[in-house]
């Protein structure tokens, strides 16, 4: 089994997560110049004073999507996203991660995308960037 870590890096006020990252010699948040969750760890995947996203609004849309339903994102800094995923808060499934079954970034403030196509309920929609991923706001029901 491969052991995970998380990655947390202060300074002064600003705090940043890198996220669960396996351990082995090269991932994408952390690689161990050494041993396998060795003690030397060198972080190769950061953004030093980028602006994580945020997500102001998701609202439907009336695009068209080979799966799921169309829906549209208004936040900030959402230039470059390479994720969008809903975390159900809600039924059995509740926690579970599904990635939005498409999305295009239309401009840093807009990502039009399609629910994904397995879970339903409500949930946050979380955008992911090189800077990290939005905090969890509003929820959308598809």
């Amino acid at each position: 089994m491969t052991p995970l870590l998380q990655v947390i890096v202060t300074f002064g006020d600003f705090e940043r997560t890198t996220g669960i990252a396996s351990c082995s010699p090269v991932t994408t948040a952390v690689s161990s110049a050494t041993t396998t969750c060795g003690t030397t760890m060198v972080v190769d995947s950061w953004a030093f004073g980028s602006t994580p996203p945020t997500v102001a609004s998701v609202t439907d849309a009336s695009g068209t999507c080979a799966s799921g339903k169309s829906f549209q994102i208004k936040g900030s800094n959402l230039t470059g996203a390479t994720a969008v995923s809903f975390v159900l808060t809600t039924g059995v499934s509740t926690n579970q991660v599904y990635p939005a079954s498409s999305f295009n970034v239309a401009s840093d403030t807009t990502i039009n995308a399609c629910t994904p196509s397995v879970g339903s309920g409500s949930a946050y929609v979380v955008v992911t960037t090189p800077s990290g991923s939005s905090a969890f706001g509003p929820t959308y029901t598809y």
